[in-house]
This record gives structure tokens, sequence and C-alpha cells, in this order.
């Protein structure tokens, strides 16, 4: 990490798609596979949109939020 700007990745700098390929041989066809390289970061950006409770007991509030992070939030 010491030869990242700043120590660290940066979530929208440090994204790409990586590509491998192997040609074909005797064993038999070439081969490719692909990954996406996405930087990780905690929920930031949160906000309560909408809080509904209901009166019957033992029924947890419905809650509406939304949020920025990597993966994608799940609000609920």
């Amino acid at each position: 990490m010491t030869a990242w700007p700043g120590r660290r990745l940066e979530r929208d700098r440090d994204r790409a798609n990586y590509t491998c390929f192997s040609t074909p041989n005797m064993v038999g066809d070439g081969v490719s596979s692909s990954m996406l390289f996405l930087v990780e970061y905690p929920p930031e950006a949160m906000s309560l949109l909408k809080v509904l409770f209901e009166s019957t007991r033992g029924c947890a509030p419905e809650v509406e939020c939304a949020a920025s992070s990597g993966p994608r939030p799940i609000c609920g």
C-alpha cells in the first residue's frame, strides 16, 4: 500500500477490469477470465427518509433510508 498516493486506495480512481487470457495448446482451447476490481467503503452521507410505526404489538417500524457505500447499502 505504500506505493499508492496517500498510502490508500481511492474508490473513484482505483477501479479496473483485469482480464487474463491463455492460448490454445495440446491440452485444449485457450480460456479467458475477467475480474472487476472495486474498492469497498463503509456507508457515508446517510439520511433517514421515513419511519412508519405500527401500533400492533410486536411489529418493527418500517424505515426508509439512503446512503452511499460500496457495495451498495441495504436499508430496511
